[in-house]
């Protein structure tokens, strides 16, 4: 299955599940360790990331320093290699320290897609685990 396509079936899952609420740190954190033990590495502000311990994990960034915050990213980090970072707007890395995933937008920004963000970080965390660095096709 191709990255996109795995992404697409655990996005599609998660919000099914979770529903399109905006997500807290703690709904992500609760899902993201259950799904993903000891590679997802927790919802974090943007400035207070985990640091980087030469492993191959996930986690979430919020793109701003406190609440309510603005936008969930995720981020691939592995042993060797700049960081991947998800944006589901498609923005590239938006800021952060890395490279971006393909431009293209997963999410709307209008409509009962425009909450999601968090859902689809997972998803990609989700597809990251297993396509690694493949995961910049998404």
């Amino acid at each position: 299955m191709n990255p996109e396509t795995l992404y697409n079936h655990y996005s599609n899952a998660i919000i099914g599940a979770v529903g399109k609420d905006a997500t807290t740190a703690q709904q992500l954190n609760t899902l993201g360790n259950a799904l993903m033990p000891g590679f997802y590495r927790g919802a974090h502000p943007r400035g207070q990331e985990p640091v980087d311990d030469n492993t191959k994990h996930v986690y979430v960034v919020n793109g701003m320093t406190g609440p309510p915050g603005d936008h969930w990213h995720a981020v691939l980090r592995e042993p060797g290699k700049k960081p991947l970072i998800y944006d589901s707007f498609g923005r590239g890395t938006r800021g952060f320290v890395g490279r971006g995933t393909e431009r293209d937008a997963e999410q709307k920004k209008t409509g009962s897609d425009q909450n999601t963000c968090g859902q689809r970080c997972l998803a990609w965390g989700l597809t990251a685990k297993l396509v690694g660095q493949d995961a910049d096709q998404i």
